[in-house]
């Protein structure tokens, strides 16, 4: 890489669970990007999510002095579970940090070593550090956060990220106003997200850690009766049930993998079995967004297909047999996390946006 080009380099870091991916990114375009693989048993050995972040910041820093990187212009960090907040790019400082390194989150996720990192390699740089669209993203209206318990509200927690990248990059490429138009979005991963947005705003989601489709790991909705036989019958403590409702449930517990191809495989093969499953998979996402078109009275412009599982064309294929009738059909497989990281940070580092605070 070019070292007269740092200054105008933006740094994202993705932290995963046995990963950290990073890229240099400049004016949008993708400079140079790896995936900084972390054994289990380092992580393991180095304890809770925490006491990771010496292990994954030394990965990243090897990675900036391989390319040469002796400036940048902002360090951009995947989003961290928060409470509640609005859509946009949010400003990383002392006070979310501390937020941070006390573990008041919504969940203690790996990615809240993004923004660790992130904002540590920032300092270094003489820089600040971004996160864009977190996965507490929250923009329902009020009906869509209520239900038949006082003491229950349903909460915002989906793929924002990605899910609000694939809609500004389908409404770009065939000439929707996103302020004008009403779209769902289906992130197919290891969780599921479908997304209801009116006029560019998420005003309905399904909460992918619980009561979304069932997935390759998550058991999605499942009915409350039996739910709470279970847990009470099950001997499980809180934490090993949320455990094997999220990590160890849908296609792990009905078919022991949580590999799609490898369903799909079995499947081709005759399967029975597995053919069940994977009719029983199809029918849950298409019945789930199906759900979602009376939230926008049925007024749709289009169903647009992201995440991992977009790739396979006969998932997507047999899901859209099912929902096209409700509008057009989009499909941007994979993830677009990174560029849409940048883009935020890209926005405000150069004056077009002005950045959020996150209220501690």
């Amino acid at each position: 890489m070019n070292k007269n080009t740092n200054n105008n380099c933006i740094l994202v870091v993705n932290s995963g669970s046995m990963t950290t991916r990073v890229a240099l990114f400049s004016e949008g375009s993708e400079i140079c990007s790896q995936e900084l693989l972390h054994p289990q048993e380092v992580l393991a050995k180095a304890g809770g999510v925490l006491e990771q972040l010496p292990i994954r910041r030394k990965a990243v820093e090897d990675f900036l002095e391989k390319n040469g990187v002796s400036s940048l212009l902002a360090v951009a960090a995947r989003g961290v579970p928060l409470k509640p907040m609005k859509a946009g790019t949010y400003l990383i400082d002392e006070a979310l940090i501390g937020e941070l390194k006390a573990l008041r989150v919504a969940t203690a996720h790996v990615s809240i070593l993004s923004s660790l990192i992130g904002w540590e390699i920032a300092v270094r740089y003489g820089v600040k550090a971004y996160f864009t669209d977190p996965i507490s993203v929250d923009e329902f209206i009020p009906e869509a956060r209520m239900t038949g318990r006082p003491e229950i509200e349903r909460k915002s927690l989906w793929h924002a990220l990605n899910c609000r990248a694939v809609l500004r990059r389908c409404c770009e490429e065939h000439g929707f106003d996103v302020a004008k138009t009403n779209f769902i979005a289906v992130h197919l991963g290891s969780g599921i997200t479908i997304a209801c947005f009116e006029k560019g705003r998420a005003i309905d989601v399904c909460n992918a850690n619980s009561e979304s489709p069932f997935s390759p790991e998550r058991s999605g909705t499942l009915p409350f009766q039996g739910l709470v036989e279970f847990c009470f019958d099950s001997g499980l403590s809180k934490k090993e049930l949320l455990t094997l409702l999220q990590k160890q449930s849908g296609f792990i517990a009905l078919l022991g993998t949580n590999d799609l191809r490898e369903v799909e495989r079995r499947v081709a093969a005759g399967d029975k079995k597995a053919g069940e499953v994977y009719s029983a998979f199809i029918y849950n996402i298409a019945k789930s967004i199906g759900s979602y078109a009376p939230v926008v009275n049925g007024k749709l412009d289009g169903i647009i297909f992201t995440g991992a599982m977009a790739k396979s064309s006969r998932l997507i294929s047999m899901i859209s047999d099912k929902v096209s009738f409700l509008g057009k059909i989009f499909v941007y497989p994979g993830q677009y996390e990174m560029e849409a990281l940048a883009y935020g940070t890209w926005q405000v580092a150069t004056g077009l946006k002005e950045a959020l605070r996150y209220e501690v």
